[in-house]
């Protein structure tokens, strides 16, 4: 009775007008460029509230006063918070990518460019190739600001209330996505909470370039797959289309969940009866094509005979070239030990090797943090080490001794979605061998997919003593890392 209560009452519309309300709130009424505002106070309220929650929703669960509904909206509201307190305390201007100033062609001019013209580049040089959706939101908002009259770095500063609503309905879409997969009871609760406090949601929450809305759009696109694969109906599969239209739309990679979509929609049709006269597929698919494709194709097309911009073009922008100084095997096979711990934080314009750029890029992006945090960014690297190793175990696990055969179909779909996204990542690593082009932000699905097996690795992994013990060491690590996330990021302001 309680997972279908979960099921009931886990409405997206709600959490998701709810969600927006607090955002617009904060939009409206908060003004962090003002000379009184007052960073501490965010903070004491901000830290306050979150640690509070959570003390209250523990007690409250062990005590049995509180459901697991309960327990999951209580964590959707502390990774909402999280988010919301990150983009209070960082500047529009602080940890983005590719964003630079006027002039320079980055992800600011772009939106700059619609806000005050409403059109599209000129050219396709530095960040201008790029497809407009999430530069056009953006400027919406910079023009419902300039409306209100707000000046243009508090414009700025309020769209990145908009990336920070994207971070969160990535959040929710991901609890939904575990809950139809068949994840239950705590387990569910472990994988919302990664999902709710990682620290890669913080920083894209804050980031003003392209790459949330486009993971929101994946993740939504993944979820009604699962959706249209229990239940292929029209109100299924459109979303799908709208998903992947609409987040090719705003970043061309996107397309990449086709390569799941496509099969499963075959897996689907072909194992019908007689699955040649099935017309209903066939007008599904017809309305799938009609919707996806102008939305996801229009813009490279448009851009390649008014500019002659290649299709698939990437520019060659980062520096230094690793292939010249560094072998494949280097580079991507092992992890170089003194690369992880030399340096605290990522290098971009040094480091070479993707596994350990990677683990600490995942925590703290491409940036750098004061030296006085470096303890609790040495216990989260560690804790994240820890936890990345017992989620591919898990993975392997829960590939292996799945026994109910509808999970064992979502389980591969889930790891065909981590192995499209580390294969993609290094051939993107090959062809662009930049130490830019090793950042996390290009494959966060995978931290879903991670999520999802370590959950689901714990649910099945039960037994003996020695099983037990293993158990608990990687439930008091994941809680670790939950904890010593939230500790960094409420703490380096």
């Amino acid at each position: 009775m309680e997972e279908k209560s979960v099921s009931r009452r886990f409405s997206g519309a709600i959490i998701y007008g709810a969600g927006a309300l607090v955002l617009l709130f904060i939009y409206l009424f908060i003004d962090t460029t003002a000379e009184n505002f007052s960073l501490r106070n965010v903070q004491y309220i901000c830290i306050a509230i979150i640690y509070s929650l959570a003390a209250f929703a523990a007690a409250a669960f062990y005590c049995k006063k509180i459901n697991l509904r309960h327990v999951l909206l209580i964590i959707l509201l502390i990774g909402l918070i999280l988010r919301i307190y990150y983009v209070l305390c960082t500047p529009y201007s602080v940890r983005q990518h590719d964003f630079y100033e006027l002039g320079d062609k980055g992800h600011y001019e772009y939106i700059y460019k619609i806000f005050t013209d409403w059109q599209l580049p000129d050219d396709y040089s530095n960040q201008f190739y790029h497809p407009p959706l999430h530069h056009f939101l953006s400027a919406c908002m910079l023009k419902i600001s300039q409306i209100i009259g707000f000046s243009i770095e508090r414009s700025y500063e309020g769209a990145q209330l908009l990336t920070a609503f994207y971070s969160f309905v990535i959040m929710v879409v991901a609890c939904k996505i575990f809950y139809e997969i068949g994840l239950k009871g705590r387990a569910l609760l472990i994988a919302a909470g990664i999902m709710a406090v990682h620290p890669t949601f913080l920083i894209l929450s804050g980031s003003l370039n392209n790459d949330v809305l486009s993971i929101m759009f994946t993740v939504i696109a993944l979820l009604y797959c699962i959706k249209w694969y229990k239940n292929p109906k029209f109100k299924n599969i459109i979303p799908i289309a709208l998903s992947i239209g609409l987040g090719m739309m705003t970043k061309l990679s996107v397309g990449t969940i086709a390569l799941i979509v496509g099969p499963v929609f075959l897996i689907k049709w072909l194992g019908q009866p007689k699955f040649y006269k099935q017309g209903r597929f066939y007008a599904q698919f017809a309305a799938f094509a009609l919707i996806c494709l102008p939305l996801a194709l229009w813009h490279p097309i448009y851009n390649y005979i008014r500019l002659n911009q290649p299709i698939g073009y990437v520019p060659l922008v980062g520096l230094p070239n690793l292939s010249e100084s560094h072998s494949l095997l280097e580079r991507f096979l092992f992890i170089d030990f003194k690369e992880l711990t030399s340096n605290t934080y990522c290098l971009p314009w040094e480091n070479y090797n993707l596994p350990a750029y990677t683990i600490k890029c995942s925590m703290f992006g491409e940036f750098s943090f004061s030296d006085e945090f470096n303890f609790q960014a040495g216990l989260l690297i560690l804790f994240n080490i820890i936890v990345i190793a017992f989620s591919l175990v898990a993975m392997i696990y829960v590939l292996v001794k799945e026994k109910d055969k509808n999970r064992r179909f979502f389980n591969w779909m889930i790891f065909a979605l981590w192995v499209i996204q580390i294969l993609s990542f290094i051939y993107f690593n090959i062809k662009y061998p930049f130490g830019c082009t090793m950042d996390f932000r290009y494959i966060v699905p995978t931290l879903l997919s991670g999520a999802y097996f370590l959950a689901r690795g714990l649910q099945l992994f039960n037994g003996g003593r020695i099983k037990q013990y293993i158990r608990n060491f990687a439930l008091s690590s994941i809680m670790l890392f939950i904890f010593t996330s939230v500790w960094f990021y409420t703490l380096i302001y």
